[in-house]
């Protein structure tokens, strides 16, 4: 009679394995779910999904717009940052047609996606590599008259472990003094509603999504003379609070917040085709701006373009996704442009630094579905 092989590495102390899983690559580790219960309910603990999130690597998700691949349903696509430099084979693909909307990314915090409904304005929260989203309540008592949204944001406050969703609604008011009229609401999952927090009376760009760096959010706004300023949102204290931009920034500039090395950067556009990167040295510090990236961009851009900064490639070259159609790296001593041209990168779509988790929404204790 045969003798069947015993399984080592099942009979390894649990330990043992959490530390080898956590160490494999994610599609890899969703596929060890399948191995055996033990494992599945192993890489369903909340501890393993906070030792996996700290060891976890930076990729890049890009969502796929306005059903942009109609032969294929595969609208998330996660590529990983291999050892810095963008890997286009993408290391997992997410179809989430049984939401039944199209979505905008608004946001990216631990593992965990805002998304914006494009047909009713609806809000989810969602993480792909679980497979799981979470519908958030519509925030009530905003008056009729504020008749857009402007600005929304997503962040985690290390505080007391919770992720606040940030909702602007705002217009431009009649009354010249107070120019523009503005509502600020916020909602951690879990919770029963929105709560109203004191705003400034400052005009958020339309559509424009907060840039986490450390507990706070940012935004690049306005103030009633036109002069642009840069908006933080304290994630603990919920108050809103100026930074100075930098000190040459030209009136009325096209420009974008990201976040480079962990440091706030703004990237600004000029008329006569002059992308511009800035970075906040010190936080908070007007005379820590420093530019970074001067170069000339293709003639056939256009002159006043949005130019989000992602991140930095191993090589120093930055990554930029310009007006969600292409997606590109320039680098501040070889003064030249790279467009990355792959398929992936055909037709509109969205991209923004995403680091992979395996946090379940259920620890918010909200109806959770699946897709």
């Amino acid at each position: 009679m045969r003798m069947s092989q015993p399984n080592f590495v099942c009979d390894l102390p649990a330990d043992v394995i959490t530390e080898i899983l956590c160490r494999l690559p994610i599609k890899t580790i969703v596929q060890c779910k399948c191995v055996c219960k033990n494992w599945q309910s192993l890489l369903l603990d909340s501890e393993f999904a906070k030792l996996h999130l700290s060891r976890s690597p930076s990729s890049i998700i890009i969502n796929h717009l306005h059903s942009s691949v109609p032969d294929d349903n595969d609208i998330f696509s996660i590529i990983d940052l291999e050892h810095g430099y963008l890997c286009f084979d993408p290391v997992m693909k997410f179809d989430y047609t049984s939401i039944n909307t199209e979505v905008f990314l608004l946001g990216s915090s631990n593992g965990l996606l805002l998304l914006n409904s494009i047909y009713d304005d609806s809000l989810l929260i969602c993480n792909p590599i679980m497979r799981e989203y979470i519908s958030l309540p519509r925030a009530e008592g905003v008056p009729r008259h504020f008749n857009r949204v402007a600005a929304y944001g997503f962040g985690y406050c290390s505080s007391n472990g919770m992720y606040k969703v940030v909702k602007i609604d705002q217009e431009q008011s009649i009354d010249s003094e107070t120019w523009a009229v503005t509502r600020c609401s916020v909602y951690s999952p879990g919770e029963r509603g929105w709560r109203s927090v004191e705003c400034l009376g400052l005009w958020f760009a339309s559509g424009s999504v907060g840039v986490q760096l450390a507990d706070k959010l940012h935004w690049f706004i306005f103030d009633p003379k036109g002069r642009d300023l840069i908006c933080s949102f304290d994630l603990n204290r919920e108050s809103f609070q100026p930074l100075p931009p930098p000190p040459t920034l030209s009136t009325n500039t096209v420009a974008t917040l990201g976040v480079i090395r962990e440091c706030l950067c703004l990237s600004n556009t000029t008329p006569d085709y002059v992308l511009e990167l800035w970075v906040m040295k010190e936080y908070g510090a007007k005379e820590s701006w420093t530019k970074e990236l001067v170069i000339n961009r293709p003639d056939y851009w256009l002159p006043y373009v949005l130019i989000y900064p992602i991140t930095v490639l191993r090589d120093g070259e930055i990554l930029f996704l310009c007006s969600n159609h292409t997606l590109f790296s320039a680098h501040h001593e070889k003064k030249m442009i790279k467009v990355f041209d792959d398929d992936i990168f055909q037709n509109d779509f969205e991209a923004m630094v995403h680091v992979p988790s395996f946090l379940s929404l259920n620890n918010f204790e909200v109806e959770v579905k699946t897709f």
